[in-house]
């Protein structure tokens, strides 16, 4: 009789990593509630957060803007 844990595994319930969709969707909602609050209370929580026009600000949009070019490209029919 197998364990629960092999059990679990099989299910696809091995959690202890994040894998590629789940990373693209945190990277999304992050950015998505950053822009909402810049339209909404004109607060940039990136900039406050790591200056203004820093190399690792420019670094965490680039992020942002790949993991969104990543999921147009699932949407459209690739890698799913």
């Amino acid at each position: 009789m197998p364990t629960m844990e092999v059990e679990f595994l099989k299910r696809g319930g091995d959690n202890r990593y994040m894998n590629t969709k789940q990373l693209v969707a945190w990277v999304l909602v992050l950015g998505a509630v950053n822009m909402g609050l810049v339209g909404l209370l004109g607060l940039n929580v990136v900039e406050t957060v790591l200056g203004a026009g820093t190399l690792l600000t420019r670094v965490v949009y680039m992020v942002v803007g790949l993991a969104g070019l990543y999921k147009v490209y699932v949407l459209v029919g690739g890698k799913k």
